[in-house]
């Protein structure tokens, strides 16, 4: 079984999330929020480099564990 990959994703800044759409026509949502307050130096996203990734490779890219 293929793994979906992540085709448009949206940065909702206030929410500290990004909004996925998949390859597959479903939708999803990345919570980053933790991701940020423990990290020492802000976090720079870019929001066009999670295209192609799925999502367990983005949440590694963000460095979010589970």
């Amino acid at each position: 079984m293929a793994q979906k990959r992540i085709k448009m994703v949206r940065q909702d800044i206030l929410g500290d999330r990004l909004r996925l759409l998949y390859d597959d026509g479903t939708h999803g949502v990345l919570d980053y929020g933790e991701a940020v307050s423990r990290s020492k130096t802000p976090i720079s996203l870019q929001p066009e480099s999670f295209i192609g990734l799925t999502l367990k490779q983005a949440k590694m890219k963000l460095g979010i564990k589970n």
